[in-house]
């Protein structure tokens, strides 16, 4: 027995260093030792329009402030460079570093294999890596029945070769129903985006509320909840870095990453959105399209040809950006992005009371080449044979950028919190889609069929009008700028529509 002991012992150790090396490391250790989150009170016009261009990493934007992460090698001197002079500057998060070891002294110590991914609602106690995640999702795909779920394993391969996978959800009463589409984490560091995604699967397909049943009743849903497989990877990886943002490609200098949100085909190659130096968080690579990425996502978002709202998840913010990223001319159909914005953050208030701002994309600072303007470009058809445009947002998910410093790092307590507020908005953002389909040339279409007409009622009060009039780039369709808030009226609770959620 006592020679066994040193034999025992050796294994115990062997066996714990086998784990410890298993575990998922959030960056190589002191990748961020000296960086801070610094805030710009007042930021110039300067600054805001340099953002993109000058490759700055944004953590939060409020209405009189930037976030901005700065180096201990750089400190302020890039910043006040964008910004063509010194700034007004205070720190909100004094060590990156710090934020980012305690997120990962709060992680399971264990991760879960194949058979021990949980089905039910404890999954979304924690974050989760891509085969857990194509676990789940397949699983509760697999186990709805009735043909309420197809598991699509992959619907094209990302830069490194990894499946990029959907699911379609809804009830095939038909062949010829309208579309949803919706994906997350373009940007691999933002982890709630993808668990919020996730989160919207699993309350369509076990929820059996009348709403629920009649969103998969009435549309096709398509989904697409990682949509960088490789940069997420890279987020987890004992040697890769959680503040990862883009996705994996070699740009041959010693960089690495393009930005999957400036990489789209609409408007790529207009300036002032995006940067040209392959080093910066915003690089657009080398041409629109360029990555197998956003390749694949947009030949499958063009492949169907019904949609009437797409949803690209982001965190963070609190924010509900519309249409355009690269100007301050409102789109043809603003009075439409106002309305659906209004209940959007009507709805969050009433289910959490936390507040998401709904505004043009560009007021956060501009941008170009990004998924939620592609979606707005990208003409479809109606289930009666018109032509449609779809509604193309961007939700930017928790914190408020006002309030606490965690910025993409949100704990974990907060991803069923986050998708109970975002479940209902989702749900009366694609009805109202349908209620108020469209039409390219700039006004609405009635609804293609039952339920024949909307009884919520949206009033608009103008505020603010501008005598100038500017022409949109993408319908050539002159329009006033016009700033607009809305009130919903619910209708009595007896008459209530199912795709009024205020109702």
């Amino acid at each position: 027995m006592t020679k066994l002991i040193p034999i025992l012992v050796a294994a115990l150790m062997l066996a714990q260093a086998t784990m410890i090396s298993a575990l998922p490391s959030a960056a190589p250790a002191g990748k961020y030792t000296g960086h801070q989150v610094v805030r710009i009170t007042n930021p110039s016009a300067q600054l805001i329009a340099s953002i993109s261009t000058a490759g700055l990493d944004a953590w939060g934007r409020g209405e009189n402030f930037i976030d901005l992460r700065v180096s201990p090698e750089v400190g302020l001197t890039k910043i006040e460079a964008a910004a063509g002079g010194p700034v007004q500057s205070s720190v909100i998060v004094p060590d990156l570093q710090k934020l980012i070891d305690d997120e990962r002294a709060q992680r399971s110590t264990v991760h879960a294999s194949a058979a021990g991914v949980p089905l039910d609602k404890s999954y979304f106690n924690s974050y989760h890596q891509y085969a857990d995640i194509k676990t789940f999702l397949s699983g509760i795909c697999s186990n709805a029945g009735s043909g309420k779920c197809t598991w699509i394993p992959s619907i094209g391969k990302s830069l490194q070769g990894t499946d990029i996978s959907a699911l379609k959800l809804g009830t095939p009463s038909s062949t010829n129903k309208p579309q949803i589409y919706i994906q997350g984490s373009l940007h691999a560091r933002e982890w709630a985006a993808s668990s919020t995604v996730q989160y919207i699967v699993y309350q369509l397909l076990t929820a059996t509320d009348a709403k629920t049943k009649a969103v998969l009743d009435t549309f096709d849903v398509h989904v697409v909840p990682l949509s960088n497989p490789d940069g997420y990877a890279y987020t987890w990886a004992s040697n890769g870095d959680r503040l990862w943002r883009k996705n994996r490609r070699d740009n041959g200098d010693g960089t690495f990453g393009v930005d999957l949100n400036r990489n789209y085909e609409y408007h790529w190659d207009v300036s002032g959105g995006a940067s040209d130096n392959t080093d910066d968080e915003t690089y657009r690579g080398p041409s629109a399209d360029s990555e197998p990425e956003t390749q694949v996502l947009s030949a499958y978002y063009k492949s169907l040809d019904r949609v009437t709202a797409a949803i690209d998840f982001h965190t963070f913010s609190q924010l509900i950006l519309r249409p355009w990223g690269d100007t301050d001319v409102l789109p043809v159909h603003d009075k439409q992005y106002v309305d659906i914005g209004t209940q959007i953050h009507n709805i969050i208030k009433g289910v959490s009371g936390l507040n998401y701002v709904s505004e043009p994309s560009i007021s956060l600072y501009p941008t170009t080449g990004t998924a939620s303007d592609f979606f707005y470009s990208v003409k479809k058809t109606g289930t009666d044979g018109k032509a449609i445009l779809p509604y193309g947002i961007t939700i930017e998910l928790r914190p408020d950028a006002n309030q606490g410093s965690d910025g993409f790092i949100l704990p974990p307590a907060q991803i069923i919190p986050t998708g109970d507020e975002i479940y209902p908005a989702f749900v009366a953002y694609a009805n109202y889609s349908l209620q108020n389909r469209l039409n390219p040339s700039g006004g609405v279409y009635p609804p293609p069929g039952p339920p024949s007409s909307s009884t919520t009622t949206a009033t608009s009060t103008s505020t603010k009008t501008s005598t100038s009039t500017k022409t949109s780039t993408s319908t050539k369709t002159t329009t006033t700028k016009t700033k607009t808030t809305s009130t919903v009226t619910p209708t009595p609770t007896d008459t209530c529509p199912w795709w009024d959620w205020n109702c």
